[in-house]
């Protein structure tokens, strides 16, 4: 994972809503993405390029004249999978922040591994839409059984029958545009949810601005019956419509 300015930029602000420190984010070249301090933005630290060059665990700065670009301070690498992507730096008297660097140091790993994890997410997500989309909308000689193995590896099995429920949420409240647009995608995920309750075997995506949920055969009562439960749940919970 690289260490993009936006992520470095949204660390600064979230550990700063906890902790008012000054602190900088480098990337891997030891230049400041990010920092407390707009004006330190795209200069070198060279202490951070020292631990990135020399594989250091800590690096404390007593003087400003140590390094250059660099301040008194502690700074820590910012490790992701085993690979140094940038360095966490923390500006002050070393013996005066040594509690709240720990403490920004851990919140600093936590941020990131949770970009990570939706960085991960999305990516799984792209790779699923595309298999669905191959499938659903491209050449029937290409379904083979590589190509069955591959939906499997994604748990789709698309050797089970299924049926499609196409599912649009609507308002018909005087809510702002915003406040409808995050509505229907914590209802979308809510029935999402709950089609994946219903059978593992289930599956979703979206299309558009619709849902589609694909589930194991069933007849057109039972079939109707899902339908009902999903407008149910909309109506219920969200204030929405929803056309199926």
């Amino acid at each position: 994972m690289k260490l993009s300015s936006q992520i470095a930029e949204n660390i600064v602000q979230e550990v700063n809503a906890v902790i008012p420190q000054l602190i900088n984010i480098m990337d891997e070249k030891g230049v400041i993405i990010a920092s407390s301090d707009l004006a330190r933005i795209g200069t070198l630290h060279d202490g951070a390029a020292q631990i990135i060059r020399d594989g250091l665990d800590e690096l404390v700065i007593y003087r400003s004249d140590e390094f250059l670009g660099a301040k008194p301070g502690v700074n820590y690498p910012i490790i992701m999978q085993g690979k140094c992507v940038g360095v966490l730096g923390i500006t002050g008297d070393s013996n005066k922040i040594a509690d709240n660097a720990l403490i920004i140091k851990r919140l600093t790993e936590l941020i990131l591994l949770n970009a990570y994890n939706t960085e991960q997410h999305l990516l799984g997500e792209n790779v699923r839409n595309r298999y669905i989309d191959e499938w659903l909308a491209g050449d029937v000689k290409n379904i083979t059984a590589d190509f069955v193995e591959r939906g499997r590896l994604l748990d789709i099995d698309i050797t089970i029958p299924r049926r499609f429920l196409n599912v649009v949420l609507y308002s018909t409240t005087g809510g702002t545009p915003m406040e409808t647009m995050f509505e229907i995608d914590h209802a979308t995920e809510e029935i999402a949810n709950f089609i994946l309750r219903i059978n593992p075997k289930n599956f979703y995506f979206k299309d558009g601005g619709a849902l589609v949920c694909a589930v194991t055969e069933r007849n057109d009562e039972t079939l109707t019956r899902l339908a009902a439960q999903i407008l149910s749940l909309a109506q219920s919970h969200y204030s929405l419509k929803a056309a199926i």
